[in-house]
């Protein structure tokens, strides 16, 4: 009965009146918002095992349909804005475990020398890995423990070159080459609109001619549009579950904050590309 009542509650609290009643009145407030919004060029949240969906699409569907026409060789992994280097490592470390014959490399870049510094280390406390509390398995995979500190494992540092770069410089992908897979997350939502131009314009000439992006953190306005002009296909896979974990930490009046995320709306006319996160170029 209370299991009934709290899936009712959150029914008519999260699809009716925020994702339906609100749903216009949010867009619109968020919309002006943009226009005169003042973004931290400073900010840096991350943590490992983010998005537990988004690492199920990554050795999932993602992997499947990568290999299903990729020559054999390196899969070569592009994180940009990766921050203290927690979404690099994480990636190492999940598909590594899901692949572990596979030849991977991942680039793992900031603009912030600092941050690149902290990659480089590889070596974290017990809240920097258990800000959000990782599955057990991942963490034996990931770390080895040194006093209180958790030190990623040897052969996933081997797997990370750290490199200081800025995802609106021109020359980006003349430094860092093509890739199979891109992710340039929570990141753009920080970004003037300009910049935001700017830069995804840089992520599209990292992508191989077959290749997967991963955009979580972005004006869905803005990533609606320049997926649809890019060709880009959205991956329609376990969206609503992904998108909703990525706006988990902001309220119910998420339109008051410019890096705010409008809850799921399943009956968008455009839903699958306005709300998915990861795009995939070559699929058409």
């Amino acid at each position: 009965m209370r299991d009934t009542v709290l899936t009712t509650y959150r029914f008519l609290k999260d699809d009716v009146l925020y994702g339906a009643l609100l749903y216009r009145y949010g867009v619109a407030r968020h919309r002006a918002l943009q226009g005169k919004a003042v973004r931290s060029q400073s900010h840096s949240y991350t943590c490992f095992y983010r998005s537990p969906a988004q690492l199920d699409a990554l050795v999932g569907p993602v992997m499947t349909w990568l290999q299903a026409r990729r020559p054999q060789g390196r899969l070569q992994i592009h994180v940009l804005a990766c921050s203290t280097g927690a979404e690099p490592y994480t990636v190492a470390s999940v598909i590594t475990r899901a692949y572990p014959g596979l030849d991977v490399r991942i680039s793992a870049s900031d603009h912030h020398a600092e941050q690149v510094e902290r990659t480089i280390a590889a070596m974290y406390s017990a809240s920097d890995v258990l800000r959000r509390p990782p599955p057990r398995e991942f963490i034996a995979d990931t770390f080895e423990r040194l006093g209180v500190w958790y030190r990623v494992r040897a052969a996933l540092r081997d797997r990370v070159d750290p490199v200081q770069a800025s995802l609106l410089d021109p020359g980006l992908a003349e430094r860092l080459g093509p890739a199979d897979v891109v992710f340039a997350q929570n990141v753009f939502c920080h970004l003037d609109p300009a910049d935001v131009r700017a830069g995804f314009a840089n992520v599209l000439r990292l992508l191989k001619p077959r290749a997967a992006l991963f955009v979580d953190g972005m004006n869905l306005d803005l990533r609606t549009e320049l997926t649809a002009r890019a060709g880009l296909s959205p991956l329609d896979f376990k969206i609503r579950e992904i998108h909703e974990y990525a706006r988990s930490h902001v309220g119910d009046r998420w339109w008051n904050y410019y890096y705010g995320i409008e809850p799921y709306a399943r009956w968008h006319p455009d839903r699958a590309r306005r709300f998915a996160t990861i795009f995939l170029q070559g699929a058409r």
